[in-house]
């Protein structure tokens, strides 16, 4: 009797293992296709999915230099093998017929693209970059009586991505800075744009303040997006949080898949959610749900704030010190009540009309439920019971999470949207507390990265404040100015001069205030956005354009004047997998290519699969900002180029073809990132080989690595000998012990 793998499922595990055990049944079938598996004798090498910013690990096995196959990595605490539709085709987007494998030219004017020698290319680009660099230089301004270096050059823009790794971005701003450019970007600008100021003003940092696994510990849990479909791997520990009893309440205007599993869905009208939010403060304050005892030692609501400010409850809107005229405040109201020693005095009891909390009371009295009503268009009774039952998870006993995604990102009042919310959290005690937070999901698994790593105009890796040219002039100026008196920030002038020697090198010392006049100094603080260089390109200020994993002709305000505006460029530098919008804006339908003499140079770039390096990703990302590595890999002929080797030949022109083995974290990565990094690769090579029988670990030196505790207790930890010498041998050496292993996992066995 001959057994298909289709008839095997189809008869049922108790009957067939009976036919097995009888010796009724021919396992041949499933013995040959077990053995013509294409995972054979390929190594396994961890990756992160390209997609959302769930940051899904996964397994890219590689056999003969080229990729074979990509799967979820179930050693991953956050999906557990788990990979969403898009995240389980990663296959295809690594391997795609539509892929360019070869460097592009177009020269101005023409109608066509050419194929160039990269060698060439990075010889003409870096050429280009010199060209309009020398030609739009400033190395000093006047600020009053003072000639300050300023080392900027604003004829050049450098568009980075969430798309690249952490180790690409950190050598973009490296390499950025110092050619001196200022309009350098990334697409945070135009995705969670609106998280950075709300969640850093409310809880220090931009990022969400918890990280997916906690979500399951929740007792209340609002989505105000589509969180089962956009991210959809993450959602489990939703709904492991409603298998233990938690309510989930959807806020959305449509009915979606998350609706289908909420228990209450609330329809709300776009763009509404500050009412919504409002309306659920004064709730929580007025019904006295509030957690008391912990808004009063975790948050600033006890503070006596100066008599003379008045908000927009009092001034019909404005905040005090507003001139009409200069459509300014003059904020010297804006300040707390200091005592002797200089710190602002309190109310424990929260009962001074001047406490932040009274303040906040009177601001939100008017988010009555009618006004909810009016607003939003929720009932009043729909409200109110939504209300009730979110507001009730406060106190000591129980916590509630709130997400949100582009939907209060891409709105006029973003910020405050978020505020709002990150302020009824606040209230409720729902911030670093298990089950409770607020979870910002991203679009993709490295806009926290990219933004950490300083390729934002505005800042330097870290989060330091680019230099101003006016209030920044020295380093004792800049620090002076940018260093609070308290907190975790009275460390910055420790950040920034760590940073300007590992940039700097040797000629970073004590005596030049270590190199600091090398940093470009922005004019002024808003003025080279993505979209500012847009304008300059439009107006011909800008005359060079690198663009890296992004494709700004789609995702730019008014498109149309972005196209038009890269027209006007002199060159630009596009390093992709496809030809992009962007690449071919010269060439888009109803242009003549004649028209525009922009030229354009096009490097394939390097897919996520295929490079290396770390993310931190959203949920892991956002929240626990982990660093996930992945190792180097090269396709074999693909003719792909990661953005670390074209960053490094920009520098070296002469090495730009040279097929260089791997990053060097002493001179392109310095600090404890790289570092880590390292280790982890070690840790990673051992486990590895254990998997494939090379070799064994020194007596002793997995101790305390055998098992990994759980909620069903000890289990053995893939890739390393489990208690019984026999565990490794029984499942086979290579890829395929590794898969019977896992799959032993996924079935229940060896938990």
């Amino acid at each position: 009797m001959s057994l298909s793998r289709r008839d095997f499922l189809r008869y049922g595990m108790a009957a067939a293992s009976t036919a097995v055990a009888s010796g009724g049944i021919d396992l041949s079938p499933v013995e040959a296709a077990a053995t013509s598996l294409r995972i054979k004798e390929a190594k396994a090498f961890p990756g992160v999915c390209p997609y959302c910013a769930v940051g899904c690990a996964q397994l890219i096995y590689v056999k003969d230099g080229k990729i074979v196959d990509i799967e979820g990595d179930p050693d991953a605490p956050h999906t557990e093998g788990a990979l969403c539709p898009k995240g389980s085709s990663t296959y295809q987007l690594s391997l795609n017929e539509r892929r360019i494998t070869g460097c592009l030219y177009r020269a101005p004017g023409a109608t066509a693209w050419e194929e160039k020698p990269l060698d060439w290319m990075m010889a003409e680009i870096a050429q280009r970059v010199k060209k309009s660099r020398d030609a739009t230089f400033v190395e000093t301004v006047k600020v009053g009586a003072n000639e300050v270096p300023v080392n900027r050059c604003e004829g050049i823009a450098w568009l980075g991505s969430s798309v690249l790794d952490n180790e690409e971005n950190y050598l973009i701003a490296k390499l950025a800075r110092g050619l001196g450019l200022v309009n350098l970007e990334n697409s945070a600008r135009l995705c969670h744009s609106a998280t950075v100021p709300a969640l850093g003003a409310t809880f220090g940092r931009g990022a969400m303040t918890t990280n997916l696994i906690d979500v399951q510990h929740a007792d209340v849990i609002m989505p105000t997006s589509n969180w089962a479909e956009c991210h959809p791997v993450s959602y489990k520990w939703v709904m492991k949080a409603k298998e233990r009893g938690a309510k989930i309440i959807h806020v959305d205007p449509r009915f979606t898949r998350t609706s289908a599993t909420a228990d209450i869905w609330v329809p709300i009208r776009s763009g509404t959610n500050i009412v919504f939010f409002g309306g659920l403060i004064r709730y929580a304050i007025e019904s006295k749900k509030y957690f008391h005892d912990y808004v009063v030692a975790y948050t600033n609501a006890p503070l006596l704030l100066d008599p003379n400010l008045k908000t927009p409850a009092e001034l019909d809107g404005l905040f005090s010190g507003f001139d009409p005229a200069r459509r300014s405040y003059d904020q010297s109201t804006w300040k707390f009540q200091l005592d002797a020693d200089g710190y602002p005095r309190k109310d424990t009891t929260l009962r001074d009309p001047n406490c932040v909390f009274q303040r906040l009371r009177r601001h939100y009295s008017r988010y009555t439920p009618e006004m909810v009503e009016r607003v939003c268009g929720i009932p009043k009774e729909l409200f109110l019971k939504v209300a009730d039952i979110y507001c009730s998870a406060s106190g000591p006993d129980k916590t509630a999470t709130a997400s949100y995604a582009l939907q209060l990102n891409q709105s006029t009042n973003g910020v405050q949207q978020i505020r709002a919310l990150c302020m009824l959290q606040l209230i409720l005690g729902n911030i670093g507390r298990p089950g409770g937070g607020v979870v910002a999901l991203r679009g993709h698994s490295n806009v926290q990265g990219a933004t950490d790593f300083g390729t934002l105009y505005h800042m330097l890796p870290g989060y330091p404040a680019e230099p101003l040219q006016g209030p920044h002039p020295t380093l004792t100026d800049y620090l002076e100015k940018t260093t609070p008196k308290g907190g975790y920030w009275v460390n910055n002038p420790k950040f920034v001069v760590s940073l300007l020697k590992a940039w700097w090198g040797p000629a970073a010392t004590k005596e030049n205030d270590y190199a600091y006049d090398y940093l470009p100094k922005r004019e002024k603080a808003d003025a080279y956005s993505h979209q500012h260089f847009l304008v300059g390109m439009y107006e011909k200020k800008v005359k060079g354009f690198i663009c890296m994993g992004q494709n700004p002709a789609v995702d730019s305000p008014n498109a149309k004047m972005a196209r038009k505006a890269m027209r006007n460029l002199e060159w630009m530098v596009v390093v992709d997998l496809f030809e992009t919008d962007t690449a071919a804006v010269w060439k888009e339908p109803g242009v003549d290519p004649k028209s525009s003499q922009v030229e354009v140079f096009f490097i394939p770039g390097a897919e996520r699969q295929d490079g290396a390096a770390g993310d931190a990703e959203s949920g892991v990302d956002g929240g626990r900002r982990s660093l996930r590595d992945r190792h180097r890999r090269r396709l074999e002929g693909a003719g792909c180029r990661s953005e670390i080797l074209a960053g490094r030949g920009l520098l070296h022109p002469r090495r730009a073809g040279r097929r260089e083995g791997r990053l060097d974290h002493q001179h392109d990565a310095d600090g404890p990132v790289a570092r880590e990094g390292r280790r982890a690769a070690r840790r990673r090579a051992l486990r590895r080989g254990v998997h494939r029988g090379r070799r064994q670990p020194r007596q002793g030196a997995l101790q305390g690595f055998q098992a990994q505790e759980g909620p069903a207790g000890p289990r053995p930890r893939v890739g390393l000998p489990a208690p019984g010498a026999q565990e490794g041998a029984q499942h086979g050496a290579g890829a395929q012990g590794v898969q019977r292993l896992r799959d032993r996992r996924h079935r229940g066995q060896g938990r």
